[in-house]
């Protein structure tokens, strides 16, 4: 069978989209793979809950994850995240795959027994999330590179010495808005810590926020065309090409890699 039936229907030809872009898109993407970097080093700690609980395997999880986290946004020491990032050399510094690790450290959140998150570790874990990581004003923190270092990217006209991103590119990080927003249910998350004892509510606040103010960027700059100028709704519909562009070498290179996980959420 020819491999691309390996990509689903809707990329076909009954969405308009150019053979030769689901042909780039394809290969690009055929080799790629997502290394869960929070895997690694995961050996038993010794830990104990209050309880004498054995929470070591937990413990080692998240702090991976935690480490994963700060050596995809720093490659120094800083106050937030010590020098944790050097247990993650080769993390991924790109917004999806930072997009991925946070998920991936909020699963396991959820996932851990009530006991295991009354650990050091565990407290230490959720301190971090509700303080720095939760605050858009720390650079590079994850909420400030959520909402301010890739939201500069979508201003229009950009500032003054701000790349001027490729749709494709904008499709990528766009991808990873919509991997937070769906990925993620914040009521069902803040339930189900707080029936273990676990308040997260600033980072679930500030999450939720996020996702309200990202969103609607992608459409914005697709309704502008991806031009360098004011806003100006006029120009959508005349450029089906980088349309094209944004959402098949962009948006959907990213959910090839992680098999179609997102649903493409935009009305271009």
């Amino acid at each position: 069978a020819s491999s691309m039936a390996l990509l689903p229907r809707e990329l076909g030809g009954g969405g308009g989209l150019a053979p030769s872009l689901l042909l780039i898109l394809f290969l690009l993407s055929a080799s790629s793979s997502l290394v869960d970097e929070g895997a690694r080093g995961a050996a038993g700690s010794g830990a104990f809950d209050d309880n004498g609980s054995d929470c070591s395997s937990s413990d080692a999880k998240l702090r991976q994850r935690q480490s994963v986290i700060c050596g995809s946004l720093v490659q120094s020491p800083t106050a937030w995240c010590g020098e944790l990032y050097r247990n993650a050399t080769t993390a991924e510094r790109d917004w999806p795959n930072q997009a991925v690790y946070m998920h991936q450290l909020m699963v396991d959140l959820e996932a851990a027994e009530e006991p295991c998150l009354r650990t050091e570790v565990a407290k230490d874990v959720v301190e971090w999330l509700n303080t720095s990581q939760a605050d858009p004003t720390l650079a590079p923190a994850f909420m400030q590179t959520w909402t301010v270092f890739q939201v500069q990217y979508y201003d229009m006209p950009r500032k003054p010495h701000v790349r001027i991103e490729s749709p494709d590119t904008l499709g990528r990080k766009c991808w990873a808005f919509a991997y937070l927003a769906q990925m993620f249910d914040s009521a069902q998350f803040s339930t189900t810590l707080q029936s273990k004892g676990v308040n997260l509510n600033a980072f679930i606040d500030a999450y939720d926020a996020a996702v309200e103010l990202t969103m609607p960027l992608c459409e914005r700059v697709m309704d502008n065309c991806f031009v360098n100028a004011t806003y100006d709704p006029s120009r959508k519909g005349t450029c089906p090409v980088k349309i094209q562009e944004f959402h098949v070498l962009g948006f959907e290179r990213e959910n090839l890699k992680r098999g179609f996980v997102v649903k493409y959420p935009f009305q271009h």
